[in-house]
């Protein structure tokens, strides 16, 4: 009897053993005394955001609207040569619907002059003539469709070109020739209606970039006269200009370059100098930024601030209809591995790096710090090496009693 009370014994403490080693092993599997961070790219733009105008060299139109419509026959910043039509006025809806129809009928005579050009290559081209008028049916179907309108008057005009074609292909008709005489005939029964009703054309006076806005600064605010302002005079022309607009029905921009003209704090013009190229972003065209350098800087003595003129050649027409706009401007961009600054720990060398968890051992790599948040810091990317953490490194932020070549079991 006592023997089995001992063997009871025996085998209790046999299976609470077993069951507190399970338990640790358990606890140890779901536990870890580290934690741990992987190591990813990370992109951080060195950057401050700040408030001017858009300077540029502009020509006004001197023709204002009034109270007759405008029919603008180039879009908004379009490239424009001197002599160019550019705008259309009309003093009336009959104006307006007879310079449609000349349009309509000197795209007809275009049409059939094209059609009539290499009549001698047609014969024995129907087949091939038949399949490209097909494939327009086919076109002005699906265009039909769709709702299509911008492209119903190209897939017309080519139907009509290879209907003709073909006709002359097939024998149908000679030429062209009295079909284009009736209808230049309707032309210039056309223009000559509308020079006596008192239409008129808005030719360009120079080449350059056309806009459809104006809002009188066009004369006054002009690179030369901005570059050659002082910090004050730029304070308070910033202070001074508002968006607006006027009655003129445009404006020529007549070079390509353009100037961001801004004020900012004395400190933070120090991160830039005189050729330096930097990025602009401007939320009023989605944030894209666009590259441009710092023509000048000038600052005068006894005063906090400092004006930075930025010069650009990028053109749209957000750049040339726009005057006060807010920008963002991007010093530098770094682009690296992106670390907590917790993990930072150093080496008997006094070398900055973390430690890094790698299968069941620690190793120590070093860090290569280009830009420092506070709170993390971005390690430039190196080539594969041991000595340097890598992307994807597992990095441990917590922990203790680490050491290079500790084997956690």
């Amino acid at each position: 009897m006592k023997r089995n009370a001992t063997d009871v014994i025996i085998t209790l403490v046999l299976i609470l053993f077993v069951i507190i080693y399970a338990g640790y092993q358990l606890l140890t599997f779901l536990y870890s005394p580290y934690e741990t961070e992987t190591a990813f790219t990370y992109t951080v733009a060195d950057s401050f955001s700040t408030s001017g105008i858009l300077v540029r060299d502009e020509a006004p139109l001197e023709e204002s609207v009034g109270v007759s419509t405008v029919g603008y026959v180039v879009e908004d910043g379009a490239k424009v040569a001197e002599g160019e039509t550019i705008a259309e006025i009309y003093t009336n809806d009959t104006q307006a619907q007879n310079v449609n129809n000349l349009r309509d009928v000197e795209r007809q005579i275009e049409v059939l002059n094209s059609a009539q050009t290499g009549t001698e290559n047609y014969f024995g081209q129907t087949d091939v003539i038949t399949r490209q008028i097909s494939e327009q049916v086919n076109l002005l179907a699906q265009a039909g469709h769709d709702g299509d309108g911008e492209s119903l008057e190209k897939i017309r005009d080519n139907l009509t070109l290879y209907l003709n074609k073909k006709k002359i292909a097939t024998g149908v008709i000679s030429d062209l020739g009295q079909s284009i005489s009736e209808l230049e005939a309707t032309r210039d029964e056309l223009e000559a209606s509308l020079s006596a009703s008192g239409f008129r054309q808005i030719t360009s006076p120079q080449r350059g970039y056309f806009s459809q806005y104006s809002d009188g600064w066009e004369q006054i605010l002009t690179t030369d006269s901005v570059e050659a302002m002082s910090l004050e005079e730029i304070e308070t022309l910033l202070n001074t200009v508002e968006d607006d607009t006027t009655d003129r029905i445009g404006k020529i921009m007549t070079s390509h370059n353009w100037l961001y003209v801004t004020v900012m704090d004395k400190l933070e013009s120090e991160n830039l100098s005189p050729g330096q190229t930097v990025s602009l972003s401007f939320a009023g065209r989605g944030g894209e930024a666009v590259p441009v350098y710092v023509q000048d800087i000038i600052t005068e003595e006894g005063s906090d601030n400092a004006a930075v003129l930025f010069r650009c050649d990028y053109i749209d027409s957000y750049f040339i209809n726009s005057r006060c706009v807010s920008a963002e401007i991007q010093f530098t961009n770094y682009s690296g591995l992106r670390i907590s600054k917790e993990a930072i720990r150093f080496n008997d060398a006094q070398e900055a790096g973390v430690f890094i968890l790698k299968g069941d051992e620690v190793r120590f790599k070093k860090v290569d710090e280009i830009y420092d948040d506070g709170a993390y810091l971005i390690s430039s990317l190196q080539p594969p090496d041991d000595s340097y953490v890598q992307l994807f490194d597992e990095i441990i932020i917590k922990g203790s009693d680490l050491y290079d070549g500790k084997h956690i079991g």
